[in-house]
């Protein structure tokens, strides 16, 4: 009888594991998603419109948002040593998007 609790007991825990793995999964793909949203308008704002004003400035809010989000990664860095590849993750995208943004700047400023 105390087998046979004991292996539901088991069962039941690794459906809640299985259960909460598969949420994480879906939290980490959603959250890729939209990066890759993001990054697409990015692109698309650098190649394929006319440089406006408004261009700069959402370019511009969403640099600020990425920065803000280093800034987070960095303070959590501090505290686990584990977060340091997302760390210099994040360094590598902010300095290619920084470079995306000083390129379209000067062509905002040839025009």
């Amino acid at each position: 009888m105390w087998r046979h609790n004991w292996f539901r007991i088991l069962v039941g825990l690794q459906l809640v594991n299985f259960a909460a793995m598969a949420l994480l999964e879906q939290q980490r793909r959603t959250i890729w998603n939209k990066e890759t949203a993001e990054m697409q308008k990015l692109t698309d704002a650098k190649f394929f419109t006319e440089k406006t004003e408004q261009d700069l400035r959402y370019l511009f809010s969403q640099m600020k948002d990425l920065q803000e989000r280093l800034i987070l990664l960095q303070i959590a860095d501090k505290r686990d040593e584990h977060n340091a590849g997302r760390i210099l993750d994040s360094h590598s995208r902010l300095k290619v998007i920084e470079q995306n943004l000083e390129a379209l700047q000067a062509a905002a400023r040839q025009r």
